[in-house]
This record gives C-alpha cells, sequence and structure tokens, in this order.
C-alpha cells in the first residue's frame, strides 16, 4: 500500500479524539484520587479524635473516680447514680473553691 492522499487527516483526527479521551479518564481518575485523599484524611482525623476519647477515658479510670452505686436497676438507676455523681463533683469543687 502506498500513500493515499487526504488520509492523514483522519489519522490526526483519530489522534486526538483518542488524546481527549485518555485526558478525561486521568481527570476522572484525578478526581477520584482526590476523593481517596480526602476519605483517608477524614478517617485519620477520626482516628485522633477516639485515641484521644480513649486516654482520656483510661486518665479518669486511673484516677479511680468512685461513682455510687445505683439505689434502683435499670434506666432509674443510672439516672440517679448520674445525679449523684454530678452532686459529688460539684462538692468536691466547691470545697477546692474554698
Amino acid at each position: 500500500m502506498g500513500y493515499q492522499h487526504g488520509k492523514s487527516s483522519d489519522y490526526l483526527a483519530r489522534l486526538q479524539h483518542q488524546r481527549r479521551i485518555a485526558e478525561a479518564e486521568l481527570a476522572h481518575k484525578e478526581r477520584e484520587l482526590q476523593a481517596i485523599r480526602e476519605a483517608e484524611i477524614a478517617i485519620a482525623r477520626i482516628n485522633h479524635k477516639r485515641r484521644v476519647v480513649a486516654d482520656q477515658i483510661a486518665e479518669t479510670a486511673k484516677k479511680g473516680r468512685p461513682l455510687p452505686p445505683p439505689i434502683h436497676g435499670g434506666r432509674v438507676g443510672l439516672l440517679e447514680a448520674v445525679r449523684e455523681a454530678a452532686e459529688w463533683d460539684k462538692r468536691k469543687r466547691q470545697k477546692a473553691d474554698a
């Protein structure tokens, strides 16, 4: 086969079309990668917050802060224990301030 006149523009158009498709796919993959990076950053923040909370819980547990025993069982007992603990904390703060 020899050279055919007028066919090079078709080849160039096909190459340009393929290039546009490749650029669109690359842009799509870059957006996906950016979304993945943002999700990883969000997960890292959440894990950091969880570690901070876990450390605070462990530190509070080490202090041995006693909670009063609930008078009643179930939800009522928990509410009563929370109320009593709040009163103990209030008294402790008042003694510290005095």
